[in-house]
């Protein structure tokens, strides 16, 4: 459960202010819940192998928003972190491809599972069934041995809904109901405009009927910015078995490395207020990049930037949260500030 709200401390201001500010601020929250959020985006598509299309967006989201100074530096932070129970990091993320662009085969998916079991994680986050990756022999048996699961994703893009249905084939042709820990139907896809809200709807309702089928009973959601998923509450609520984000500090022009595990604690528990507390909330995908082309002001890439802002990420808000990413992933395209393909950390779980 979420710890009590805690205020970080605000330069040059009294107590009283400081309260005072804060209450100003949450209720400013509750009444603006549906403004548009700050957003620094970058499109991940990658056309060769079909590979899935990814998109970026920053965790600076309006529902989890700050009080910024003129300079952009954060001065106000609303929420404490999350209180961990586990030293063990929930999830990384992991995508089924060579630094070339190829698809990876059978006994290197392996070795890759391995080593993310030996780091501790309980769960790997696939973003889509991208290179036919379930069908790799003794998945089910190495992930039941190192007891893992699987976040799968069912990934919406641009082109319709025709290759979600697809995915949703091949997890049935899986049929592996136990080692599945939750499946996430796609990865910001109203807010890229891919598909409608009820569209997305109709493809949940789907996906849990056809899985039932098989045997899984177990969470069924989507992933969405915080502010996009609070304006279309009253019809996605129903049909979200747990609620999910991807939340990226490094987007946050404000956060410092070091910050980034407070950032992700307090979204986290702004996310879990969407539905009315009713809901767990999860971070899909969150890091730091430890290289680029330029600082997003205070969030500055760097391997001594990363080492800092996963640790502390993995220290407020590690067993809610999918780290990103497995490896450097050279086959994407650099992105805004150059750090797209520079995300990998197993390195800071497994020193190699």
């Amino acid at each position: 459960m979420p710890a009590r709200a805690s205020f970080a401390t605000l330069p040059r201001c009294s107590t009283i202010l400081k309260i005072t500010l804060a209450i100003l601020v949450a209720l400013y929250v509750l009444s603006h819940v549906a403004a548009t959020p700050s957003q620094v985006v970058m499109d991940r598509k990658n056309t060769k192998h079909s590979k899935t299309t990814f998109v970026t967006h920053t965790s600076t989201d309006t529902l989890a928003h700050e009080v910024l100074s003129g300079d952009g530096e954060s001065v106000f932070r609303e929420e404490g972190p999350v209180q961990e129970n586990s030293s063990n990091p929930w999830a990384i993320t992991y995508t089924p491809y060579t630094s070339a662009g190829a698809c990876k085969t059978a006994q290197e998916i392996l070795a890759d599972v391995d080593e993310i079991a030996a780091a501790g994680f309980l769960a790997i986050r696939l973003y889509s069934t991208d290179c036919k990756v379930l069908t790799t022999h003794d998945l089910a048996e190495t992930l039941r041995e190192n007891e893992m699961g699987l976040v799968l994703g069912v990934h919406v893009s641009s082109g319709g809904l025709e290759t979600a249905y697809e995915q949703i084939d091949d997890i049935l042709a899986f049929r592996e109901p136990g080692v599945i820990q939750m499946v996430v139907v796609g990865n910001d896809a109203i807010f890229n405009e891919y598909c409608k809200p009820e569209e997305l709807i109709g493809l949940l309702k789907r996906t849990k009927s056809a899985l039932s089928d098989i045997g899984y009973d177990g969470p069924i959601t989507t992933t969405e910015p915080i502010a996009i998923l609070n304006e279309h509450k009253e019809q996605l609520c129903p049909h979200l078995d747990v609620l999910a984000s991807n939340i990226q500090p490094f987007f946050d022009a404000g956060c410092a490395a070091q910050d980034a595990g407070q950032i992700v604690a307090q979204h986290l528990q702004v996310l879990g207020s969407i539905c009315g507390h009713t809901r767990e909330a999860w971070n899909l995908e969150t890091g730091w990049p430890s290289k680029g082309s330029e600082a997003h002001h205070r969030a500055v890439p760097g391997t001594t930037e990363q080492m800092a802002a996963v640790r502390s990420i993995w220290k407020e808000a590690g067993s809610r949260s999918a780290f990103h990413a497995f490896e450097d992933e050279m086959w994407k395209d650099e992105g805004v500030f150059g750090v797209e393909q520079y995300w990998g950390c197993m390195n800071i779980f497994s020193p190699r």
